[in-house]
């Protein structure tokens, strides 16, 4: 009854004038935070998923100003791909997966022959199942983002991402809380008020993003280049390829950035910044993949190791088993392990035969 009586009092302060502003500023909010992204995308993490979950939100919000039928409907049909780009984002983020082109191209174009599908059968059926069949499939897809940001959580080695998953989750939690609250108990005239809900909610996501990625002191997503690093990091730097690519540590299965700290002596939080900031690694896991990688690469190519399997060279190599090693080569060189040694023999037998 409270809600109810809010809602009626709340439908007399709200105006469309106010909404339309309120959207205006966070269409505003999510153009910007494209731009910004699109000049450093570089230097960005999962820039790619990241500028194509910002647009299909930003399309979502369009759909309200745009009036013209021709321009409703493609603004419409990327604005479903919001929830699965909101999975591909989570999924590229904190889990190092990305799909191939091709599978891009599957998947995005199913989605739209679906929503095709959705859009103009609506008028064939007497029920509301296929909106409530395509609600589903994008609930689903949140679900899984959702999943993505948490496996695994405590066990990253990267405590930024870790910091990052959390804040991930809040805003997940706040968005769908303050949407799902401001619909209780609202009578039909007060739509208003959950579309400015979700939209503040939106600015403010956004805002906080924009802020934490853009100001020099809270990025989490860029990057960093350490310009000019003092003697202590180059000191430290040069201990830790000794031991690590010297004394070849990174073939130990398992290995954590604590067990690199304690090899040399010195505070973990210092060794991971130096290989974020002086290595240029986005975290210690692709550090010791890529020298892990290096040596494989090796093993495969050179002529004395011919007789070791693929599976063999991983185990070598620090890897626990050959699956995300060969997930690691492919990421890295293009194509996997067997590809890799098949092609360098015939390289090198077209060498000999010249």
């Amino acid at each position: 009854m409270l809600a109810f009586r809010l809602g009626r009092r709340s439908t007399e302060m709200i105006t469309p004038e106010v909404f339309h502003a309120v959207n205006l500023m966070a269409i505003y909010s999510l153009g910007l935070a494209i731009v910004l992204i699109i000049k450093v995308r570089n230097s960005i993490e999962a820039a790619p998923e990241i500028l194509l979950f910002q647009t299909a939100i930003l399309c979502a919000l369009l759909i309200d100003i745009a009036e013209d039928y021709q321009i409703i409907y493609p603004v419409r049909a990327v604005a479903f791909l919001s929830p699965v780009s909101f999975w591909l984002l989570a999924r590229a983020l904190f889990r190092g997966k990305r799909l191939s082109k091709r599978q891009y191209f599957f998947l995005l174009t199913g989605l739209l022959v679906f929503y095709h599908g959705i859009y103009f059968g609506r008028p064939f059926f007497a029920s509301q199942l296929p909106a409530l069949f395509g609600q589903l499939v994008s609930i689903v897809f949140i679900v899984f983002a959702i999943a993505e940001s948490q496996l695994d959580r405590n066990r990253d080695p990267d405590l930024q991402r870790q910091q990052t998953r959390r804040y991930f989750l809040y805003a997940i939690g706040f968005v769908s809380s303050f949407s799902l609250l401001m619909e209780i108990g609202i009578d039909p005239g007060a739509r208003l008020i959950p579309l400015i809900g979700q939209r503040l909610a939106i600015l403010t996501v956004n805002s906080v993003f924009l802020f934490m990625e853009f100001s020099p002191k809270n990025r989490f997503l860029i990057r960093k280049k350490s310009v000019e690093p003092n003697l202590k990091d180059t000191y430290l730097a040069e201990k830790i390829k000794q031991k690590m690519s010297g004394e070849k540590l990174y073939l130990q299965e398992k290995l954590t950035i604590g067990r690199l700290a304690d090899e040399i002596d010195e505070h973990e939080y210092k060794v991971r910044k130096v290989i974020t900031h002086a290595f240029g690694f986005r975290n210690f896991v692709d550090y010791v993949n890529s020298l892990r990688l290096n040596e494989a690469s090796t093993l495969l190519t050179d002529p004395v190791h011919t007789k070791l399997s693929v599976a063999e060279i991983a185990h070598q190599t620090g890897f626990n088993s050959i699956g995300p090693f060969n997930r690691a080569f492919k990421a890295s060189f293009g194509i996997t392990p067997t590809a890799f040694r098949k092609q360098h023999r015939v390289e090198k037998r077209v060498l000999t035969d010249a």
